[in-house]
């Protein structure tokens, strides 16, 4: 397949609303390329894209750079052998969370894949503690778009494209690939350890010409982009955190579900400390959860982190995502609540009026 078009189309955003003229867009973000029903359909039957231009995407090169994460992130580097790919955390002397993200170790480097728009504070980070290693950071965010492919037919879809790669793909290795005659690195995962995907880096210049080709070919499979709309329906009805709701330093791993993202056994590292006695004596105070709103709730995304309260006006958790699905017809949300209030009636308070919410499992 040979695509012939001039590449004068090369910001993301004129690309894109190029092809989706209705797409909404806000905040350096897609919030939608369609509709809300047509997007989450793709999750749930078909086959969902979504792309991120921002994705932080660090280099470390050098001779103790994997020593260097080792020793200061949760889950044990030390063994990370050639394609191997692990996730940790980078958390402060608090045991708060800077950032999950993903360790790539490919040939003599190795890179982080973390959360959007988060670059600078963990490129900043790194740089703190490196004082006589050997080790060099770059930022190389700007030079890779994110593909998460996912949804009922992904793999199906993706093996249509690439052929056995993909169907031979074993969880957390890094492969290199050729899709639609570009080569391309990527690896498989799971959403909570149960929904497959598979995230593709690309090359920023190679990302024109694919998206064309992508658009070009014939598919038994039904496929396209999601933006931030639908994936955040997904991400929480998956009780999944993401940065910076859930993921920053006001809370600590315990609390939002990534405790496979710690190592017990390995030595020391930045908040192990704090980590290790919320671990030992059950100190853990919070838990995420997924909650619905009353109907006449009016609150929003702008307005959060927003307090939860007791009948008793005690603070009993924080919310720190919102969404109203006309889809579904609910509000629904995710918060960190105190364990000791689980059992009890919860509320929040918008323009002084109390809307009382509910907890789901």
């Amino acid at each position: 397949m040979q695509n012939n078009r001039e590449n004068t189309l090369l910001n993301p955003y004129d690309l894109l609303t190029d092809k989706f003229p209705n797409a909404v867009y806000e905040n350096d973000r897609f919030i939608t390329f369609s509709d809300e029903q047509k997007e989450y359909d793709l999750i749930k039957h078909s086959t969902a894209i979504k792309l991120n231009f921002s994705n932080s995407f660090i280099q470390l090169d050098g001779n103790d750079s994997l020593d260097f994460l080792h020793r200061i992130s949760t889950n044990d580097l030390k063994l990370l052998t050639e394609n191997q790919i692990k996730e940790t955390i980078f958390t402060n002397e608090k045991g708060r969370i800077l950032d999950k993200t993903y360790v790539v170790h490919q040939k003599e480097k190795f890179y982080l894949l973390g959360s959007e728009k988060n670059n600078k504070l963990l490129e900043c980070w790194l740089n703190r503690y490196i004082i006589m290693e050997d080790i060099k950071v770059s930022d190389l965010t700007n030079e890779f778009v994110t593909a998460e492919f996912f949804g009922a037919q992904a793999e199906s879809f993706l093996i249509s494209l690439c052929g056995n790669t993909i169907s031979d793909a074993v969880e957390n290795i890094f492969y290199t690939t050729e899709l639609l005659e570009k080569k391309v690195k990527f690896f498989k995962s799971k959403y909570n350890d149960k929904i497959p995907r598979f995230i593709f880096l690309i090359s920023s210049n190679d990302f024109t010409n694919l998206f064309y080709n992508l658009f070009e070919i014939k598919s038994v499979f039904e496929f396209g982009f999601i933006g931030e709309k639908a994936f955040d329906l997904f991400r929480i009805e998956n009780v999944l955190p993401k940065y910076p709701n859930e993921l920053n330093d006001n809370f600590n791993p315990y609390e939002t579900n990534l405790v496979d993202c710690i190592s017990f056994t390995k030595g020391c590292y930045i908040g192990q400390e704090v980590i290790a006695r919320l671990d030992t004596y059950d100190k853990v105070q919070r838990v995420l959860k997924k909650v619905c709103f009353n109907d006449k709730a009016d609150l929003s995304e702008d307005n959060l982190p927003k307090e939860i309260l007791t009948e008793d006006e005690n603070e009993a958790g924080i919310i720190t995502s919102f969404f109203h699905s006309e889809l579904l017809n609910k509000k629904i949300g995710l918060a960190l609540v105190r364990k000791k209030y689980l059992e009890q009636n919860l509320f929040v308070e918008i323009d002084n009026q109390k809307f009382e919410i509910k907890i789901k499992d």
